[in-house]
């Protein structure tokens, strides 16, 4: 990700990258990561004097779009949201039981929807999509999992692949657009559909800084 750092670098934006599991000092697994820690250590780098407090953007792709929802949707702090291949609720840990969230606030999990046991099968044989979407054929979990975006206090980003394989993040993407028009959301929003895969909002960064230039900088 060096030349999409650069690439921020260059239009005057610093960037922090965040490890928050299987990194120094952090879980091993991606269990129950603790939505206070990461935000906290924003905040502080938040203090440096070169960095505007706020205009704090976040960016996170696939796990990471639904980290950034998350926190996005519960500290008023952060100015912008960009999410690349992201789902519109909070999903199991990635653990072989995923009977966890994979997020918690304030000490206590935050409600995810539950992998039922025929996910097994599919997940064993590396079929995340259709795993995936079993998780999302209960709709009241699926309700009671959303996350809040309209609490978020910016602009939102969404950028998908329609051929992604890894679970269906355009059609995820768009109901976060829908609970965004239903919550008559007052800042800007929008949902860039890509020809391409799971990865494939990586090579739409032109369309992130453009994002980032209209709706933060001033």
């Amino acid at each position: 990700m060096q030349e999409k750092r650069e690439g921020f670098h260059n239009r005057g934006y610093a960037v922090l990258a965040i490890g928050y599991f299987k990194a120094d000092g952090t879980p091993d697994q991606l269990d129950r990561i603790s939505l206070d820690a990461i935000a906290e250590a924003i905040s502080k780098i938040a203090e440096h004097q070169q960095i505007d407090s706020s205009r704090i953007a976040l960016i996170g792709g696939s796990k990471g779009g639904e980290l950034v929802l998350n926190l996005a949707s519960r500290y008023r702090e952060f100015s912008a949201v960009i999410a690349l291949s992201t789902s519109h609720v909070s999903f199991p840990a990635l653990t072989w039981s995923a009977n966890t969230s994979s997020w918690s606030y304030k000490g206590r999990e935050v409600i995810y929807t539950p992998a039922p046991l025929k996910t097994i099968m599919p997940a064993l044989k590396g079929d995340l999509y259709a795993a995936h979407a079993m998780m999302l054929e209960d709709k009241q979990a699926v309700k009671d999992a959303e996350i809040a975006v309209e609490q978020i206090n910016g602009p939102i980003l969404l950028i998908s692949g329609i051929h992604d394989d890894q679970w269906p993040a355009t059609e995820m993407s768009d109901e976060i657009i829908r609970r965004l028009q239903d919550n008559n959301f007052p800042q800007h929003y929008e949902h860039i559909k890509l020809d391409g895969g799971h990865a494939e909002p990586l090579n739409a960064f032109d369309k992130i800084y453009d994002f980032l230039d209209t709706n933060l900088k001033r």
